[in-house]
């Protein structure tokens, strides 16, 4: 294949393959001389004008091999690479190149333009699926997804007007956000909220209040189950069971809703008053334990602490 792409090599390339033309005419080769003399001729053309150029030549397969992928490139780098093709197809156009050089650079400029029209309308139709998303969405995981996508294509530098919607969307997911971060943390208050603000809370606010509620409703149940539902069937009996529920039953948990509240109290009233029988029970027990003189003892103290007071 002809080629001779060193200015200093032009003139013997241009003698040597001038013999060959000559030698191919003399043998009645015409065809094949005729068709080495235009590739020659295109050879010194293409050399002479890249040599002339040969800066910005250079600087122009630079930036479309730079501009290769555009993956991860923003809005705004995206319109200063289509500054640039349109800066090197003017030049195209204004410089003394021949045509088998300036076709071939303006294909792949063409090719990376339209790459880049791609992104442009990928990150645009991106502002537009947020838009759509964001109306549709129920949960506050959803919210916050969508909340570092926005975080991240508002690093985008994108144009001032998407710039300004997208920071309006991100304000409204932030006050949304401050709702659920304010719901009440008690299951009454919470039915409050629910039935109260129904019309006018948003769906993810709504669906947070909700999935709360559920969350403190079942943690309730199992308290009652674990605290005062075995003192309801009567099977908390012995003093040192009733000491231990005693305990449990004035910790109730903070968002359990009224009713629990009144009947964990009637539990501790159950167990308080089963606590004094085994209590007394216990002194019985252990004064049938004791002999005849350990009785009359024990009443002679039971009589003299009542007579000096030590007994009330």
């Amino acid at each position: 294949m002809l080629n001779c792409s060193d200015i200093t090599k032009l003139g013997g390339f241009q003698n040597t393959y001038s013999k060959v033309i000559k030698l191919l005419r003399e043998q009645n080769y015409e065809e094949q001389a005729n068709l080495i003399e235009v590739r020659v001729a295109q050879i010194v053309e293409e050399t002479k004008a890249r040599n002339q150029y040969s800066q910005a030549l250079g600087e122009c397969e630079k930036d479309l091999a730079l501009f290769s992928d555009v993956r991860n490139i923003s809005y705004s780098e995206c319109e200063s690479i289509q500054n640039k093709l349109m800066a090197w197809r003017r030049f195209l156009q204004d410089a003394n190149l021949p045509s088998s050089i300036t076709i071939s650079l303006n294909h792949r400029i063409n090719d990376t333009m339209k790459s880049i029209e791609e992104k442009k309308k990928e990150i645009v139709d991106g502002v537009i699926a947020i838009d759509k998303e964001f109306d549709n969405i129920n949960s506050l995981e959803a919210l916050m997804r969508l909340k570092s996508i926005i975080e991240s294509m508002l690093a985008n530098n994108l144009p001032e007007k998407m710039d300004l919607h997208l920071m309006e969307k991100m304000k409204g997911i932030e006050q949304t956000e401050a709702c659920v971060q304010k719901l009440p943390q008690t299951i009454d208050e919470l039915a409050t909220f629910i039935d109260t603000e129904s019309n006018e809370a948003r769906i993810v606010v709504l669906n947070e209040a909700n999935k709360l509620y559920e969350h403190l409703l079942s943690n309730q149940q199992d308290w009652v189950e674990k605290n005062i539902i075995p003192v309801e069937e009567g099977t908390i009996i012995d003093v040192q069971k009733c000491s231990l529920w005693l305990e449990r039953l004035t910790s109730i948990p903070i968002y359990a809703d009224t009713k629990t509240v009144e009947r964990a109290h009637r539990a501790a009233d159950i167990v308080t008053r089963q606590l004094h029988e085994c209590k007394v029970q216990g002194v019985l027990s252990l004064y049938n334990s004791l002999t005849q003189e350990e009785k009359k003892e024990f009443l002679r103290l039971i009589q003299q602490g009542w007579q000096c007071g030590f007994l009330e």
